[in-house]
């Protein structure tokens, strides 16, 4: 199965500028037909191919196809402008409209739940538990003993670890030792500053 490649597409057709055809003889019967080409990924178009745009002359009467210098020079040209004004279809663009959607979705994601953390720890209660990274680079938790109005008392745990996913196992309150004061403000701080990485029952 090929993941990722090029397709070719049809674009549209415009009236040639030839009055005749020149095998059958057949009047007003030729038509230049436009192609381009887009890449996809898992058969998903992302973006139209630059510079792989092209076209052909058909007589629509014998079917003979005439390409580049058959035309006459005026039909050329002509050619040439109507194969420049022939735009991708909308559709090309799809893995790009995906990814920005995706983008922007993630943006007011993590806006809302940036918003909903900084509440909970504004609002600390006791039993809170926050998962941070030390200036060590490892992993552990802060537990909140209790609060006096814009002051709360923690204690951190004695035990890190490597992984993040780990973190999690040391939630234990015999790892738990001597209480520190911090103020409210401290604790939103090191959440902005991308300390505090996760909070229990978030």
């Amino acid at each position: 199965m090929i993941f990722f490649g090029t397709k070719s597409v049809y674009l549209k057709a415009e009236k040639a500028e030839i009055k005749s055809c020149p095998k059958c003889n057949a009047k007003e019967s030729l038509v230049n037909h436009f192609f381009s080409k887009y890449f996809y990924i898992l058969g998903i178009p992302i973006i139209p191919a630059p510079l792989h745009k092209w076209g052909k002359t058909v007589c629509t009467s014998c079917e003979h196809i005439l390409k580049g210098k058959a035309l006459p020079l005026k039909a050329r040209k002509v050619f040439q402008s109507q194969k420049d004004k022939a735009r991708p279809k909308w559709w090309e663009y799809s893995g790009l409209l995906l990814l920005g959607g995706f983008l922007i979705w993630n943006m007011v994601n993590h806006s809302l739940a940036a918003k909903k953390m900084i509440a909970y720890l504004s609002d600390p209660k006791k039993g809170d538990v926050y998962f941070y990274e030390k200036e060590n680079g490892r992993y552990s938790t802060i537990k909140v003993r209790g609060r006096k109005t814009d002051s709360i008392f923690v204690s951190f745990n004695q035990y890190e670890t490597i992984e993040f996913w780990a973190v999690y196992g040391l939630d234990e309150n015999a790892n738990y030792l001597s209480k520190h004061g911090m103020r409210i403000e401290e604790i939103i701080e090191m959440y902005e500053a991308g300390f505090i990485l996760d909070m229990k029952g978030m």
